[in-house]
């Protein structure tokens, strides 16, 4: 046993310990922004500021009340959407290493859709839709027709 540790060696010890802990917190919940900072080689890529503004642009140029409140929907949709996404890859390739049937497979997600029926006719829909096809081909070898597709978010 440790009959006596200096204070420099506990603190050392402790400095270690919660680098570790932060370094865990950092890939856990921050891996997407991680990656891109990697892939990007370090540099992060801001937006350039040198374009002109045009105060006299045309009416047609300016985007309309509608759409401006559509791209706002989406974008407080977009956190919602990617947790939908993290959680349907989970349970698909649950499915895949476990070979469920169609029929088990398809309930599962309908369970999981069920609490994200917010998502339910807007324009992510489609995207999603796209994402259950291929991830379903792709771990699990199950191919869904779009009648079926449709049916995975009824409720």
């Amino acid at each position: 046993m440790i009959k006596s540790i200096s204070w420099n060696e506990f603190l050392t010890s402790i400095g270690f310990l919660i680098a570790a802990y932060y370094v865990v917190i950092i890939i856990l919940y921050y891996r997407k922004e991680c990656l891109d900072i990697l892939s990007n080689r370090g540099k992060l890529a801001l937006p350039k500021s040198n374009q002109k503004i045009n105060i006299a642009a045309p009416v047609s140029d300016i985007p309309d009340i509608h759409s401006l409140h559509q791209s706002t929907a989406d974008n407080t949709l977009m956190p919602l959407v990617h947790e939908l996404m993290e959680e349907l890859n989970q349970v698909i390739t649950v499915a895949g290493r476990k070979r469920y049937a169609k029929e088990e497979l398809v309930f599962s997600i309908q369970q999981i859709l069920q609490n994200y029926a917010q998502l339910k006719q807007t324009t992510f829909q489609t995207s999603i839709n796209s994402y259950i096809e291929s991830e379903t081909g792709n771990h699990c070898s199950i191919h869904l027709s779009a009648g079926e597709m449709n049916t995975l978010w009824m409720s």
